[in-house]
């Protein structure tokens, strides 16, 4: 049986100055537990200040000059480097949404 490995295809990058997170290119990179887990906090994070934003304009509708949305990430599986199939996962969603992306993804890595 052809091992599969996993890759991000590609993913969109960004600064959120006025929160100081970094979302760095993962392009091409083979994804591991721990690149998995770092883009998990990233989601966990980007989704928590999407809903401090969702209060603030919900009590004050005001406008704010950095809103933050979502980050899209492209995962790739791969055997004998064929892509068998391919992920999307909007980070900045939410762990709740995610969450089963980031399971099945993990099931095949090794540990």
């Amino acid at each position: 049986m052809a091992k599969s490995q996993w890759k991000i295809e590609f993913n969109e990058t960004g600064h959120l100055e006025k929160v100081g997170i970094e979302i760095p290119s993962f392009r091409g990179k083979n994804v591991t537990k721990d690149i998995l887990e770092r883009i998990r906090y990233l989601d966990y994070l980007i989704s928590g200040i999407k809903r401090d934003q969702e209060a603030y304009f919900d009590s004050y509708d005001h406008d704010i000059t950095e809103y933050v949305g979502y980050f899209k990430f492209y995962f790739e599986r791969l055997e004998n480097e064929e892509v068998m199939e391919k992920i999307r996962v909007d980070v900045g969603d939410g762990l709740s949404l995610n969450e089963e992306n980031y399971r099945y993804i993990e099931s095949f890595l090794e540990e």
